[in-house]
């Protein structure tokens, strides 16, 4: 009799590979992206033989995930991948239905066997008339991982290492995929597409790596540099849009002194965001100045797209999703800094952003 898996990840690219190919090898797959829908479908009588679930996902993490199983009565043992390393995410630190964590990259053969040999410890935990506590006083790492915000190097490597792995694992997962002819020939196409966009995001989280500094370190460097650099990141994006972009710099404004990679990572999160809210074909002006102490960055958006009419909804912090995130870090940085963000209309129904920064303490350079 085929087992019942229940596939939890947010990552559609991650979820779609493994209900192929555990699919192929018998299991009958049910999938949820993250914790509410989870959570609804169980609460509907959905009832698993077998949990396969992602550590890090929107809104609850997999441990916490699987306390709330245990709670309403699902004693289904539960796989735990992550890309965290072994120091971050123990079995110690887990509920007693979480019975083995899977490191990515991992292979479909190693998920097979784990979820195979999964049947005598579903017998061996069913039959237990109670849940020992197993964590009598383990540190709860969660707090620190999903409260604090991120601020300090290790928490930073280790958000940029599961972005390598989650990359790593989808090139893993396609490749063997493709050796075992399970990808049709129509489909081909898009899986080599997917491999070297993986390979590109993997190149770029590496080129972070090797200039963490700019993250956390400051230095003096120029505002309509990393404006520049930003929109040439976007290009692709910007392109697909035929957008216009025209920038206007003051001459001879001074050096910032700062953390650049804060100042680049918002502006690639924040013009991001307002390239993909763009009507085709409609024009996006950007303006930078000094007036006394403060630099400022005025956004004139021509037309803006009907699918984010709501600006505020639109630009609202959510955690939804990693995208959402890494927007929400940005701008919480960003606001650490000092400075302020104005996102309204204009009667004509243009977008109007207005980016505030107060003067760094350092001006003897100009750019």
């Amino acid at each position: 009799m085929s087992e019942n898996l229940f596939i939890i990840d947010d990552d559609e690219e991650i979820l779609n590979l493994l209900t192929l190919a555990l699919s192929r090898s018998g299991f009958n797959i049910e999938t949820a992206n993250n914790y509410g829908e989870a959570i609804a479908k169980i609460d509907r009588g959905y009832i698993p033989d077998l949990v396969l679930m992602d550590y890090y996902l929107p809104g609850l993490d997999g441990i916490s995930l699987a306390g709330e199983f245990l709670k309403k009565g699902v004693k289904s043992p539960v796989f735990l991948f992550t890309a965290a390393d072994s120091d971050v995410i123990n079995l110690s630190d887990c509920p007693e239905n979480v019975i083995d964590i899977i490191r990515k990259p991992f292979s479909f053969e190693e998920i097979v066997q784990k979820l195979n040999q999964s049947k005598r410890y579903n017998k061996l935990f069913l039959d237990k008339e109670e849940v020992t506590d197993k964590k009598n006083q383990v540190v709860d790492l969660n707090n620190d991982l999903y409260t604090q915000k991120i601020s300090d190097i290790q928490k930073f490597l280790d958000i940029v290492s599961h972005k390598i792995k989650n990359s790593l694992q989808t090139i893993t997962n396609y490749v063997e995929l493709l050796k075992k002819g399970y990808i049709d020939e129509e489909d081909k196409d898009r899986v080599f597409q997917t491999i070297l966009d993986k390979v590109s995001q993997i190149k770029h989280e590496l080129d972070i790596l090797k200039r963490p500094a700019e993250f956390y370190y400051e230095e003096d460097f120029s505002l309509k540099n990393v404006i520049r650099t930003v929109l040439s990141d976007l290009k692709k994006d910007i392109k697909a849009r035929d957008l216009y972009i025209k920038t206007d710099f003051q001459k001879n404004l001074p050096l910032y002194y700062g953390r650049r990679g804060i100042f680049a990572e918002f502006f690639l999160e924040f013009f991001g965001k307002i390239v993909n809210c763009s009507e085709m074909s409609s024009k996006i002006h950007i303006s930078l100045s000094q007036d006394n102490d403060e630099y400022l960055i005025n956004v004139i958006q021509s037309e803006v797209s009907q699918t984010c009419r709501d600006l505020y909804n639109y630009f609202e912090l959510s955690l939804k999703d990693d995208k959402e995130i890494r927007f929400a870090k940005a701008f919480v940085d960003f606001k650490d800094l000092g400075c302020r963000i104005i996102i309204d209309k204009d009667n004509e129904g243009r977008g109007i952003y207005k980016i505030i920064i107060p003067k760094s303490s350092n001006v003897s350079d100009r750019d």
